[in-house]
């Protein structure tokens, strides 16, 4: 299991990452997104207790909003082997503005679903 403190180390983190393997927005599939959630969520409920009542959230990476988040260990999608994927609880209003940004650029840039991106890790 991936649990990193330094978000600027998780891109080296995903098994296979390279240019040759981007990150794809997962928009149709609600079960799918939710149970990406679902699983980050466990895992920081495990390694942070009571972080909700701290005003904080549970981030992960890839996003939940990815066919490459947290669930994607199930059978029923790709079955990467489980534990490719890093969470920790963070600020609440900044996890919650960061989700506004990454909304807003899925739509602004047309980011459909299924579609490949990349992230540049600067720090």
């Amino acid at each position: 299991m991936i649990h990193q403190a330094r978000w600027a180390s998780v891109a080296r983190a995903r098994a296979h990452s390279s240019y040759s393997d981007p990150i794809r927005r997962l928009y149709f599939d609600q079960t799918r997104r939710d149970r990406n959630r679902d699983t980050a969520v466990a895992v920081c409920r495990k390694e942070w207790p009571g972080y909700p009542e701290l005003g904080q959230d549970c981030d992960e990476f890839p996003f939940a909003s990815t066919y490459e988040g947290a669930a994607r260990s199930r059978p029923e999608y790709d079955g990467t082997p489980y534990g490719m994927f890093s969470v920790r609880a963070i600020n609440s209003p900044d996890n919650q503005e960061a989700g506004r940004r990454l909304g807003t650029w899925y739509g602004d840039d047309r980011i459909i679903d299924a579609d490949p991106f990349f992230l540049r890790i600067t720090q």
